[in-house]
């Protein structure tokens, strides 16, 4: 197994391990735009492979404790600390079930590993919102579940909602001197159907990603509830909420669906026609896992 090492990372002065979130704040008040986190390791490989220079304080997570854990929140949801690797969380028999489209989307992006496996055991939830590429598939299939990122600083903690955790391509709400410390996800509505769909990538279209719940009435003829997400069609991930507009409150029939899709295909800032077809095809999806395909009179 590879894995980082600090002699390829020429540069690095100090290599610190706090044992506190707050002490790890304190830290990167410290050191300002001097000092970098790290925790798998495998986001900070990249940016050197990119040329990016490395930075003169590493500040290692890994020594503080629980910042891995998957646990359930009472009844209310689900706890990923953002050290929970993608391949422990891809496994859990907890997301596996109920939260099932996290580890759809977690097995879209395994393709993105195939070079050098090892990254993929070694990655973090936390770092691949925070700085990857591959925060653009996962981060879809967490909004539409209503996850909220929970994030510590000098002053302490503060929760928001993971849609505006975004704010462009690699970027994130983050201070300098705070971290991203658990995601918290919302357990899905009772009967609540669920979707994840990603395209291949193509030689001149990238990949794209969309994630949709969509709950029924008892009767299964109107939505009650239906949230999309787009991943990897605009510099953030995206809810589409002219779309969920359009679908909201009407008869499940295949032409809202489909005029749902048309319009999400509008709000992507690229590959329009590429996210009409997915969200199409997730919405279908979605009604069938609530309550099966008779539902649209097949």
């Amino acid at each position: 197994m590879c894995a980082l090492r600090f002699s390829d990372l020429e540069g690095v002065r100090e290599y610190l391990e706090p044992r506190t979130t707050a002490e790890a704040c304190s830290l990167l008040s410290q050191y300002g735009e001097k000092a970098k986190v790290i925790a798998g390791g495998t986001g900070l490989t990249g940016r050197i492979k990119r040329g990016r220079k490395s930075p003169e304080v590493l500040i290692n997570l890994m020594a503080i404790p629980n910042l891995d854990d998957i646990s359930p929140i009472g009844e209310q949801g689900l706890k990923i600390g953002a050290l929970a690797t993608l391949f422990n969380l891809e496994r859990s028999p907890t997301v596996r079930g109920r939260y099932s489209v996290i580890s759809k989307a977690i097995q879209g992006i395994l393709s993105e590993f195939i070079p050098e496996r090892w990254a993929y055991y070694m990655t973090t939830i936390g770092g691949t919102l925070c700085a990857t590429a591959s925060s653009s598939h996962i981060a879809p299939a967490l909004i539409i579940l209503g996850s909220k990122a929970k994030i510590q600083g000098p002053k302490g903690w503060k929760t928001i909602p993971l849609e505006e955790f975004f704010t462009g391509e690699r970027q994130t709400i983050l201070q300098n001197n705070e971290i991203l410390t658990e995601i918290e996800v919302q357990n899905p509505p009772p009967d609540a159907g669920l979707a994840y769909i990603r395209s291949e990538a193509a030689e001149d279209t990238p990949a794209a990603s969309v994630a949709a719940l969509l709950k029924l009435d008892p009767g299964h003829t109107t939505v009650e509830e239906v949230k999309i997400a787009l991943g990897a069609v605009a510099p953030t991930p995206i809810r589409a909420h002219s779309a969920e507009e359009v679908i909201k409150g009407k008869g499940i029939e295949e032409r809202i669906l489909r005029k749902g899709a048309r319009v999400a295909g509008g709000e992507a800032a690229h590959g329009q026609d590429v996210v009409k077809k997915l969200v199409g095809e997730a919405l279908l999806q979605a009604v069938e896992d609530a309550v099966g395909d008779f539902a649209l009179g097949y």
